[in-house]
């Protein structure tokens, strides 16, 4: 559905303030009434969006805009008569018409932004760099989609084994660049390099040029040689040498 423009759903809704700015009642003589409280217009639009299929579980709604409703009875019945919705930026325009007893059917504009919890892991306790997460490190907290860092971790499996390159405080979303493996082989250290090829499997000593922990690619010197070639950590502490980085003999 062609999402409508604000402008285009005040006209449809006879708003004669420009949007955003609440239009005076016609008789200034009358105290104004009390607006619909905006509790009552997310639960309607919320529903409303329900309708269409859209997961508004534990959802609530960011109003930004509302048109010539300071004349609405606080008690009136809502209802949703018109509501577009652009699902990239969870953004919505509507039109609702509010009903009273003993008085005519009126209509207002609403506009805003869907905003979800989210449940995502943080740590229950501070953890210092050294210190490797543990399921029972961590705790699960809703947290605004709006207020989550874009390079965040929200998956448990993605914090356990790991550990903080700094010290990170408690209940916070953690980003990915505070963690990495543990450290397995130290810059420095000398250790066993492995080259496995389909027909042999050979082995020499060598010297990390790098610090690393499992699974990460590392330089690494042959103690001998003193060739300069990659590997990838192991868990128990050897280098597996990338053979792509072996110099061809001459």
């Amino acid at each position: 559905m062609r999402v409508l423009s604000l402008a285009i759903l005040c006209f449809l809704a006879g708003a004669t303030a420009p949007f955003g700015i609440l239009a005076a009642p016609a008789d200034s003589s009358r105290p104004a009434a009390k607006m619909p409280a905006d509790a009552a217009i997310e639960g309607t639009v919320l529903a409303a969006l329900a309708d269409r299929r859209v997961d508004v579980a534990g959802a609530s709604l960011e109003l930004s805009g509302a048109s010539a409703r300071s004349a609405i009875p606080a008690d009136a019945e809502l209802a949703v008569e018109r509501l577009a919705y652009q699902a990239a930026g969870q953004r919505f325009t509507a039109v609702l018409t509010a009903s009273s007893r003993g008085g005519p059917t009126q209509r207002f504009a609403v506009a805003g932004r869907l905003r979800q919890q989210i449940e995502v892991p943080v740590l229950n306790r501070r953890l210092q760099p050294g210190e490797v997460i543990t399921a029972a490190d961590l705790q699960w907290v809703s947290v605004g989609d709006r207020d989550l860092p874009g390079n965040g971790v929200y998956e448990a499996h993605e914090l356990i084994g790991r550990t903080p390159r700094r010290s990170l405080p408690a209940g916070a979303p953690v980003v990915a660049a505070d963690l990495k493996r543990p450290t397995v082989v130290t810059r420095g250290a000398l250790f066993t390099l492995i080259l496995s090829t389909p027909s042999m499997r050979l082995t020499a000593r060598g010297r990390a040029l790098d610090e690393g922990g499992a699974g990460d690619s590392i330089r690494v010197a042959n103690a001998q040689s003193r060739t300069v070639v990659a590997g990838v950590v192991l868990a128990n502490g050897q280098v597996a040498v990338d053979q792509g980085s072996v110099p061809a003999s001459r």
